[in-house]
């Protein structure tokens, strides 16, 4: 187990205005990016649904193969538009309900295998399976579906309850992505929020509040990654049952797409345009040491936790990427943030 578990506290990064310095566009992260990062989860999560209704239809490892290959193309999608954790993603526990994690005791593991197990009839309608507990509905419940204990009797047993189950968790995810494009376009939509804040909205008042809530992004997910996805390689003999998705062996795969996201979100919130010679410089060393991260996260992908573990050169890479991922951390708080004029209180984060 993890000796040094991070500990979380409620997102308590306190960001105060000190002038009237702005982004370029706060509203491009979301229309450049956002928009059709949950467009392509949303169609990825469809394609899913029909790979899950063709296996459980004609049983066979070839079909079995295919629905795999469809969820690692979910989980693709889902961790390239997951650095952005406002708006739509928290309404109704939609985080959660996507991507439970991190799973400390296997408190939802258990919860899955006894209903595949028990072959609990309440998790076979999207109705019934949103009213449950939120480890029962998305990425680690439909990764131990393909890829847990029973999953080779996917390959032989048409209709069967652990398939079924696969293909509601495929349709929740479904439903929960294309909610959230429409809560980003709709009239009142988030994006209609950013553009047009006002005096009497509990979100976003002034352009400050848009401001800050977008530069989170960049100060408070990369220590995510480093503390959620990565923390247990910092110890001397790394527990690999606990890495997320090590099952689908797609836990750097997950790295790589939360970093790339990270990067397509920084993009569209610099924009092209010139910016004043310290925040240009402050957004050049952050994006260097993305750029950074992205190549070793390319490169570790290609392992297997398996081989990452027996090399003690990938296991540098690990730790330097961890390294990396801070200093972006400290880049958005030291150099960026007081040139946006942002003050930036204590992390969110407490332990590593």
């Amino acid at each position: 187990m993890m000796k040094h578990a991070a500990q979380f506290a409620p997102f308590a990064l306190s960001l105060i205005m000190a002038s009237s310095a702005q982004a370029q566009d706060p509203s491009a992260m979301l229309t450049d990016y956002l928009v059709p990062a949950y467009q392509q989860l949303a169609a990825t999560a469809d394609a899913q649904i029909d790979a899950m209704e063709t296996l459980c239809q004609t049983p066979s490892e070839a079909n079995l193969h295919t629905a795999r290959e469809g969820f690692a193309d979910l989980v693709s999608a889902y961790a390239y538009a997951e650095p952005v954790r406002f708006g739509p993603i928290k309404l109704n526990d939609r985080l959660e309900r996507l991507y439970f994690w991190p799973d400390r005791k296997s408190t939802g593991l258990k919860q899955v295998q006894k209903a595949l197990v028990g072959e609990d009839e309440s998790v076979l309608s999207v109705d019934s399976l949103q009213d449950k507990s939120v480890a029962l509905q998305g990425l680690n419940a439909l990764e131990y579906v393909l890829h847990g204990a029973l999953a080779d009797k996917l390959k032989t047993d048409a209709n069967s309850h652990a398939c079924r189950y696969g293909e509601t968790i495929a349709q929740n995810m479904w439903a929960m992505a294309d909610q959230m494009v429409v809560d980003l376009v709709a009239e009142d939509g988030l994006i209609a929020q950013f553009e047009n804040p006002q005096e009497r909205s509990a979100l976003f008042r002034t352009e400050e509040d848009v401001l800050k809530i977008s530069f989170e992004t960049f100060s408070h997910f990369p220590e995510i990654i480093s503390a959620t996805r990565l923390n247990e390689w910092a110890e001397e003999k790394p527990n690999l049952n606990v890495l997320p998705l090590r099952r689908a062996g797609l836990s750097m795969n997950l790295v790589l797409r939360d970093i790339e996201g990270v990067s397509a979100a920084f993009d569209a919130f610099t924009g092209t345009d010139e910016h004043e010679e310290m925040l240009a410089s402050a957004f050049d060393a952050y994006r260097f040491e993305l750029d950074n991260a992205l190549r070793n996260a390319k490169e570790l992908s290609a392992h297997s936790n398996q081989e990452i573990l027996a090399d003690d050169a990938l296991r540098k890479k690990v730790h330097y990427l961890r390294i990396v991922l801070n200093s972006l951390r400290d880049i958005a708080n030291e150099q960026i943030a007081p040139e946006l004029g942002l003050v930036v209180g204590f992390s969110s984060l407490d332990g590593d």
